[in-house]
């Protein structure tokens, strides 16, 4: 992979949520790099944006992990505002597993009928799509990614980690995942590695758990932060050193 435009690395990450796809006291998990990148679209993405006075316009991509409406379905409130606002001029590159073009168009009908889905020609949600089907690595823009097959509820749907690569700076993002080690190539050499956390013990075969940190942090060199979310009732407490649990809303420095 090579980045063709742009030296300047990742500088913050912005916390959209960090709950998981049950009523937690914490909004679903998703993230913004530098105010432009999303990290998974949770249905309230949009609104959280705005509060945290991130411009929808700005946005260049999105990296979606899978498909599972906690994870996806902020990408229909965006469509929405791409074809009303018209704030656009030129498309969001999405970059997530086969068949999210269609899922999106059908829930987008779904959820405003009557709405034609207008806002760029050639791009009726607003967005590009770049399934990963056709390929696992690419460049979007001046961010070079690697697509990592993990394993969450793998008879149902494909599930993604991502490492994004901008100047001198790595970052990856785990999605929802179980143990395995494809884990550990994804989280291999980054500067901040992006970690679910969904249950304290006894994993479930399709999440993380306490222990599975645990493993990483010690698998993984001290230069790697580990920044854990789409957690329920965990505390900082628990957590290895050089592991940090994320908050909704927080800006973290890269």
């Amino acid at each position: 992979m090579e980045v063709t435009a742009g030296a300047r690395g990742f500088r913050d990450l912005t916390v959209l949520g960090s709950g998981t796809g049950l009523v937690v006291p914490r909004y679903w998990s998703g993230f913004a790099l530098d105010g432009e990148i999303l990290l998974d679209v949770p249905p309230t993405a949009g609104i959280h944006l705005r509060r945290l006075g991130i411009r929808s316009e700005a946005l260049t991509s999105a990296f979606v992990s899978h498909l599972h409406a906690d994870h996806v379905f902020g990408l229909v409130f965006l469509a929405l505002e791409f074809n009303i606002a018209h704030s656009r001029t030129t498309p969001l590159d999405v970059v997530a597993p086969a068949g999210t073009r269609e899922h999106v168009e059908r829930l987008f009908h779904l959820g405003y009928p009557g709405n034609e889905a207008t806002a760029e020609p050639g791009f009726p949600l607003g967005m590009r799509f770049h399934e990963l089907d056709g390929g696992l690595e690419g460049v979007v823009g001046d961010v070079a990614y690697q697509a990592i097959p993990l394993k969450h509820h793998l008879r149902f749907l494909d599930s993604f980690g991502y490492r994004l690569t901008r100047g001198n700076r790595t970052v990856s993002y785990s999605g929802d995942t179980a143990m395995i080690p494809a884990l550990l190539e994804l989280g291999r050499g980054a500067d901040a590695f992006i970690v679910e956390c969904t249950n304290q013990a006894g994993s479930d075969g399709d999440h993380l758990d306490l222990e599975a940190i645990r493993t990483l942090r010690g698998a993984l060199p001290a230069s790697t932060r580990i920044l854990v979310t789409h957690y329920h009732d965990i505390h900082q407490g628990q957590l290895p050193s050089g592991a940090s649990l994320v908050r909704d809303f927080e800006e973290i420095r890269l």
